[in-house]
């Protein structure tokens, strides 16, 4: 179980987001209720530095919109951000929240440009860290509230280990002189 902190609050976020505008590197993963609901939006967004874990929900804060403060770190060139099959949930957070993204690093296309039989993030973790991650709440629908601590533990768990291994997926795109395709990789995502 990763430990976390939550964020229902707006000046919970506006705090968040000054902490995280120092940052170097941070993960992220979203989950949104689309197995349930038509028009589907972003229920949680999870967030990891180097030190915390925080779970950020937008419909405590009334809605997508109101996760404006993390728009800045997004956008940052300065700030590197890891997702691991990021094409859902930069397609969710610019639909939701208009977000831009910069500075972009995903572990499933790295695993892929690395050759990997497994890319799920499942899979890499276990490889890299012998740790198996919770699978329990993968369609689960994350617009009920109260969420549970079966999807907090899950969500939480997505970002626990993705700057790590992030950390070392360059390191092997780099020793097979790949890296330079990732980046191409990376930026055409971000423009999509």
């Amino acid at each position: 179980m990763a430990e976390f902190e939550r964020i229902e609050t707006v000046d919970e976020l506006e705090k968040l987001a000054t902490d995280l505008s120092k940052q170097k590197v941070v993960a992220f993963d979203t989950e949104a209720d689309s197995f349930y609901h038509y028009y589907d939006k972003t229920c949680l967004v999870q967030v990891a530095t180097r030190k915390k874990i925080h779970l950020i929900d937008p419909l405590a804060l009334g809605g997508p919109a109101a996760l404006a403060p993390l728009g800045p770190i997004m956008a940052s060139p300065d700030i590197r951000k890891i997702f691991h099959a990021a094409e859902y949930d930069l397609f969710v957070l610019k639909r939701d929240c208009g977000f831009e993204f910069r500075s972009l690093f995903d572990t499933m296309i790295s695993a892929q440009l690395l050759g990997y039989p497994a890319i799920g993030l499942s899979a890499i973790i276990e490889r890299h860290f012998n740790k198996t991650l919770p699978k329990d709440e993968q369609r689960s629908d994350w617009s009920v509230r109260p969420l549970t601590d079966n999807q907090l533990d899950y969500a939480a768990a997505d970002v626990k280990y993705l700057i790590r291994l992030a950390e070392r997926l360059e390191r092997e795109l780099r020793k097979a002189k790949r890296l330079d395709w990732a980046h191409e990789e990376f930026a055409a995502l971000t423009r999509r």
